[in-house]
């Protein structure tokens, strides 16, 4: 599993995404899995796949000049990661780094962005209540019992 991550990892970085596109959603999902196997070096393995994955989409949105790219990986991405094997997964480690990565998807996504805003607005206003720190939700609590 490890040596499988490292060569897919390898093997996507500075290639253009048509010669992968065929498989992007099965690298999603197959990264994502593998980050919460049991062994610590395999974990390790699977977070630099998919920081090249995500790496990968966002240089793509950020250049700008591969447009028709950038919107087959996010039409392959973002509804793959605002889904319960993304944002919404039961493991922690796969819910945080699909979180930042749609953060990053939406913070440089531009005019490719818009046919995905509808999804992603419910699912954002939704990680709200698991990124805001503790003391900001106790705060807010309090203060509203004060004004009754």
């Amino acid at each position: 599993r490890e040596a499988s991550c490292a060569a897919i990892s390898d093997l996507i970085q500075g290639r253009p995404f048509p010669q992968y596109e065929q498989y992007y959603r099965e690298i999603w999902t197959s990264a994502l899995k593998v980050l919460d196997d049991v062994k610590g070096s395999v974990r390790e393995a699977a977070l630099r796949l998919c920081m090249a994955l995500s790496n990968g989409l966002v240089r793509q949105l950020e250049e700008g000049n591969h447009a028709a790219a950038a919107k087959a990986m996010m039409q392959e991405a973002l509804p793959f990661l605002l889904s319960d094997k993304g944002v919404e997964s039961t493991v922690q480690d796969v819910q945080l780094f699909a979180t930042i990565t749609v953060m990053k998807i939406a913070k440089h996504g531009g005019n490719a962005l818009k046919p995905f805003i509808p999804d992603m607005i419910p699912q954002l206003l939704g990680l709200l209540s698991t990124i805001e720190p503790q003391q900001i939700n106790y705060a807010y609590q309090r203060a509203g019992l004060e004004s009754r």
